[in-house]
């Protein structure tokens, strides 16, 4: 089998994340891009000192970043989402290009913004999860203790959608009805044929 490496990715709430945990457990290598920015927003000198300059000191804190402030800001502010991503995405693609030449055989990237981040032009395929509305509005409110407005508003500035990608999409259905290993074992045939 060739190298070949398959995006994870949906909107908010629709269970990326669970899938990311099942190939794992199954022993596949998985990048999590938000785990992987939060780790460059901290760490990494010059996305730090990008990240002062666009929104002030005060969101760096000595052990990484005030990701509850920063959230806050992004989520209120298209233009600050903007220069959030125009910052990060270039650094989370130089980190998972880094990662993935080490990779041999099928590996995966988990990541909500796979179009925006340029990251559907590197991949070979995708698998776009999805759930209803309600049920993801439920998960991240469970999940983030945070109020459904603040769910929904996360949810219409996050522009998630697969027509526009650069790479074969295959769906996941994520909706606490239908079986999604079984899903997850067919779509792994087809990308190892």
């Amino acid at each position: 089998m060739s190298d070949l490496c398959v995006a994870i990715t949906g909107g908010i709430g629709s269970g990326k994340s669970v899938v990311n945990r099942v190939l794992r457990l199954m022993g596949y290598p998985v990048y999590d891009s938000d785990e992987h920015a939060k780790l460059l927003m901290s760490y990494d000198p010059e996305v730090r000192s990008a990240l002062s300059t666009a929104f002030g000191e005060t969101m760096l804190t000595s052990h990484g970043i005030d990701n509850n402030a920063l959230a806050s800001l992004v989520f209120a502010d298209k233009l600050a989402l903007s220069q959030l991503n125009a910052i990060v995405h270039p650094a989370v693609l130089k980190d998972f290009l880094s990662w993935r030449s080490c990779q041999h055989g099928l590996c995966f990237i988990e990541t909500a913004l796979l179009h925006e981040s340029g990251l559907d032009k590197v991949v070979e395929r995708a698998w776009y999860v999805e759930a209803p509305l309600e049920t993801r509005v439920s998960r991240v409110m469970k999940r983030n203790g945070v109020a459904r407005e603040q769910v929904l508003e996360r949810i219409k500035v996050q522009t998630v959608g697969y027509t526009d990608y650069h790479c074969p999409v295959d769906v996941l259905t994520n909706d606490d009805a239908t079986a999604l290993i079984p899903q997850i074992i067919k779509l792994i045939e087809k990308s190892e044929l």
